[in-house]
């Protein structure tokens, strides 16, 4: 019975998917009408009741890029998918560990403060993540628009639901269900990659009017709701201008920007290439003594159908990137090599999985070098205009783009630093609370609305500790922290598969708060989902039995150095 099962979830997935997608791309892209996406939500949320809990989450990561807005009203259509087949999953799960959650309650109530501690040491992420969530309702009590502030509060406890039944996922199916993952994220990833090619088509054959009413009035409006879709007429991220007289298009796919489209590529990156860093050849090369002979060795390997396709997909995807004309990509990128290099230093003479995948790494980087150089052929062409032809010049843009990320009187950067300066004046007078959790407009005194047009601090630090004070920042440090500890063990880990992903996995994450320096695009529900799915990994691989005793013993070194201080401490008096 539960071989049948299985197999008729299985079929069920499949069906789901295909169809959803079917209809949305219609709704989207041709000219089927808007209530066809209610109908087909209606079955699909029917059908997904239905899945086991494994195939929810997959179906979930496959769809976080294509989750559309429910037309419920003319005035109420901004109502996401996702956030309803987020608490079908949470209950599903909650369900599956109700006896171990009212065990645990039992305890707490009988023993209070051992029982907490011993939670603790198995919970960290979340009891940090809690204390953020207490912290923001604090800053409720400051906030000029309350209302707002609550409404933000529930937005993220909706975004954490996914985080357990992942951690739980995990836990229980340990490295298969990574694999089963890899797929589904391949599956997203490859569909908004060729989303991005044909936004790229449109743009050499479609006026800039033309292409305002088929992206923003048909597509925008299909996937986030009618508010949004006046506000991307009005403001938006999708153009650079620094091309002359002419416009360049900064792609964005299906997503609401220029800026959230890059970051789930960069996440998506990780997996992408995760099989090229699994192969055999990576302890063979290790082996060698000699940075340019292990490269040598390292460049010899045997490409076959699959390897080649993963280069191809990471290929298309770093030039996407490129032509999303995000610059704290870019300088993101070059934070992480610069960590990257210190680490190589220290461990360039151990033969060790982690320095070869530091030196494999080099790989991406030409990589997106090269993306770059394919970026500024497809500049080369006229963009959103029915007159001018071909010429190599007018794709300078692009390395005029790249040298204006240090020109501090460029006006982006010029707009950024003011913000920045506003940000740092409003934290000095408000630094326990903040001024409440998305209030930020109200530090520059603009309208409260702009906070649905991305309105923020262009710094994630910065955005963090304006809206709920220092002591939210101090815990939000603390629990990006722990997650790169916890992957920086994982990297650790003697089986070559899951080191190799979570080395990926902690080099996508260091890109992403790189970027974050310029922006706090990582807030958008779409890019916060695939980060609490990572933390779920993260979370769910801390009960792998070497993972918990490399912990142990770190703890244990700590211990030892304190005990020696303490005696030195002594001796001295």
């Amino acid at each position: 019975m539960g071989g049948f099962g299985s197999k008729l979830s299985s079929c069920m997935f499949s069906i789901l998917y295909f169809i959803y997608l079917v209809v949305v791309f219609g709704v989207a892209f041709f000219s089927w009408p808007r209530y066809f996406v209610l109908v087909v939500s209606g079955f699909f949320l029917s059908g997904f009741c239905f899945l086991s809990l494994e195939d929810k989450v997959r179906l979930f990561i496959r769809l976080i890029p294509f989750f559309v807005a429910l037309p419920l009203s003319a005035h109420f259509d901004s109502l996401n998918l996702w956030r309803l087949s987020s608490i079908i999953i949470f209950l599903q799960w909650f369900w599956l560990v109700r006896e171990d959650f009212y065990f645990h309650w039992r305890k707490i109530l009988v023993n209070f403060r051992s029982e907490i501690a011993y939670l603790w040491k198995l919970y960290r992420v979340e009891f940090l993540w809690g204390a953020i969530i207490f912290i923001s309702i604090l800053s409720i009590l400051k906030a000029a628009y309350p209302l707002i502030s609550l409404r933000r509060v529930i937005y993220f406890l909706n975004l954490s639901l996914i985080y357990f039944p992942v951690r739980y996922l995990v836990k229980k199916k340990g490295k298969d269900i990574l694999f089963s993952f890899r797929k589904d994220f391949i599956w997203a990833a490859g569909l908004v990659i060729l989303v991005g090619v044909f936004q790229l088509i449109t743009s050499y054959f479609l006026s800039l009017d033309s292409f305002m009413k088929f992206w923003a009035a048909k597509v925008q409006l299909s996937f986030y709701g009618s508010h949004w879709s006046y506000i991307v007429r009005r403001l938006n991220t999708w153009f650079a201008y620094n091309f002359g007289s002419s416009l360049r298009l900064r792609m964005f796919s299906t997503f609401p920007d220029s800026h959230t489209f890059p970051l789930f590529l960069v996440i998506s990156s990780a997996w992408i290439i995760w099989p090229v860093f699994r192969k055999k050849y990576c302890e063979e090369a290790n082996k060698i003594s000699g940075l340019f002979r292990r490269i040598k060795k390292t460049l010899e390997m045997k490409i076959d159908w699959w390897t080649g396709i993963n280069f191809v997909l990471l290929f298309i995807s770093f030039i996407e990137i490129v032509l999303s004309g995000t610059r704290g990509i870019w300088l993101g990128l070059g934070i992480v090599y610069f960590i990257l290099f210190f680490r190589w230093v220290k461990l360039r003479k151990q033969e060790v999985k982690e320095r070869f995948y530091l030196e494999f790494s080099g790989i991406l980087l030409i990589i997106f070098v090269l993306a770059f150089a394919y970026a500024y052929l497809f500049l080369s062409f006229p963009q959103l205009t029915t007159v001018g032809n071909f010429s190599f010049s007018q794709g300078e843009g692009l390395i005029k783009r790249v040298g204006s990320i240090l020109n501090l009187s460029e006006t982006s950067n010029s707009g950024r630093i003011f913000i920045w300066q506003e940000t740092i004046k409003s934290i000095v007078r408000n630094p326990f609370l903040g001024i409440g959790i998305f209030n930020f407009p109200v530090i520059l005194r603009e309208n409260i609305s702009l906070t649905k047009a991305g309105a923020t601090a262009h710094n994630l630090y910065l955005h963090i500790a304006a809206e709920i004070g220092l002591i939210g920042l101090l815990i939000s440090g603390w629990l990006i922290y722990l997650i790169l500890k916890r992957l920086r063990f994982l990297i650790l880990l003697k089986d070559r598969e899951l080191s190799s992903l979570f080395f990926l996995l902690f080099f996508s994450l260091i890109w992403i708060l790189g970027y974050s320096l310029t922006d706090a695009a990582i807030l958008d529900e779409r890019i916060f989902l695939e980060l609490m799915i990572l933390a779920g990994i993260v979370g769910g691989m801390n009960y792998i039995k070497e993972l918990k005793s490399k912990i142990k013993n770190q703890n244990d070194k700590s211990k030892v150095k304190e005990l020696k201080s303490k005696i030195k401490g002594q001796k001295s008096k």
